[in-house]
Order: C-alpha cells, then sequence, then structure tokens
C-alpha cells in the first residue's frame, strides 16, 4: 500500500469517525432550555401591566431587538392589550416577528405570552429553533414580582451542538436582566415627569 493510499484512508476513517460522533453525540444533546429572570418592582401591577400588555411600549425600556442588516425597518400590528400584537424587523438579512399570543391583566396579577419566529436569507428559511416565554407579574406584599421566562426549543443536530456552549443562554439573560431594569427605569423616568408636570401647575 503506498504513503498516499495510506493517508487517504485513514483520513476517510478519521472523517467517518468524526460523523459518527457528532451524530450519536447530538441526539443525546438537550433539545430544549429555559432561560428565567425575576425582579421586584415598588410600583403597583397596573404601572407594569401598562408596558408590558403594550407591544409599542416595548422599545422604551426592552433589548428585544434585531439586527438585520442597513436598512433595519420595524413595525407593529393589532391592539394594545390583545393577542395577537405584532411586532415585525424586516432587513437584507430576513424578517424577525414578536407575536403575543395571550394576554392576562387582572387585577394583582397578569401574564404576557409571546412567540419569536425568524426567517432569515432571500428565501426566508426558517432557522434559529422555536422559541416562546412570558412575562408574569403578581402582587407580592408591597412589591410587585415581575418573572420572565423564555424556552428554546432545538430543532437540529447543529442547533443543539451550538446550545451544549449556553452562548444563547447566555445572552437571553443578559437581555431578560437589562429589560427589566430599564422597565423600572422608564417607569421611574413617568413618574419623575408627571410629578414635575405637576409641580409647575400654578394655583389658581
Amino acid at each position: 500500500m503506498s504513503n498516499t493510499t495510506y493517508v487517504l484512508r485513514a483520513a476517510v476513517l478519521a472523517l467517518a469517525s468524526s460523523v459518527v460522533v457528532f451524530l450519536s453525540v447530538g441526539i443525546i444533546l438537550a433539545d430544549k432550555w429555559r432561560v428565567q429572570t425575576t425582579r421586584t418592582f415598588s410600583s403597583p401591577p397596573a404601572t407594569i401591566a401598562a408596558r408590558l400588555v403594550d407591544l409599542r411600549e416595548w422599545p422604551t425600556w426592552s433589548e428585544v431587538d434585531f439586527e438585520l442588516g442597513n436598512p433595519t425597518m420595524r413595525e407593529f400590528t393589532g391592539d394594545a392589550g390583545k393577542a395577537e400584537q405584532a411586532a415585525t424587523w424586516r432587513g437584507p438579512m430576513g424578517i424577525a416577528t414578536v407575536l403575543v399570543t395571550r394576554v392576562e391583566d387582572g387585577v394583582d396579577a397578569g401574564v404576557v405570552e409571546y412567540a419569536i419566529g425568524y426567517k432569515y436569507g432571500p428565501e426566508g428559511d426558517s432557522f434559529g429553533g422555536k422559541f416562546t416565554g412570558s412575562i408574569a407579574w403578581q402582587v407580592k406584599g408591597e412589591a410587585t414580582e415581575v418573572t420572565w421566562t423564555e424556552d428554546g426549543e432545538l430543532v437540529n443536530l447543529m442547533q443543539r451542538w451550538s446550545n451544549w456552549f449556553g452562548a444563547l443562554q447566555v445572552k437571553v439573560g443578559q437581555v431578560q436582566r437589562a429589560s427589566l431594569a430599564g422597565l423600572e427605569e422608564s417607569i421611574r423616568r413617568k413618574a419623575d415627569a408627571a410629578s414635575k408636570a405637576a409641580g409647575q401647575v400654578t394655583p389658581k
């Protein structure tokens, strides 16, 4: 057997072994993940709910955003406080959508549930798995507790291998924490503005 044939055969066997490992391990890797973040607010539930049940309010506090090339345009559809609201980003790289699937807004508690869809590339192929989430709030004593949960379903082996390193979950956690902090800051700014406006009213 020539050296060339030997090297070629070894390379083929090594490649085949790598494929077997990729497939075998990929099958047993987790195909789902969940990221959850909770923050306590001093604001009443109604104040918080007003910003959560209206997707048009999300840009004032949320870090949920998609960059799909220049230019990326965003549009909103649907009615505040109801399901079927959607925020859609469109750009040269594709389309991303946040769709509200359920809204419950009670006196002391409520929840907004949503789904995220991606279509990347000129053909609009779906990519990146399936993502759903919820933002729930409820009274806790004198405060309001807000819990943001996001779930992902990985639909192929490549996504499962990528998920093994946890980069996506880390990013989702960062977005949740930054967004809830932004929500608190947005509420504070609005309260300060209202207080300032009230102070500028000249009594008759």
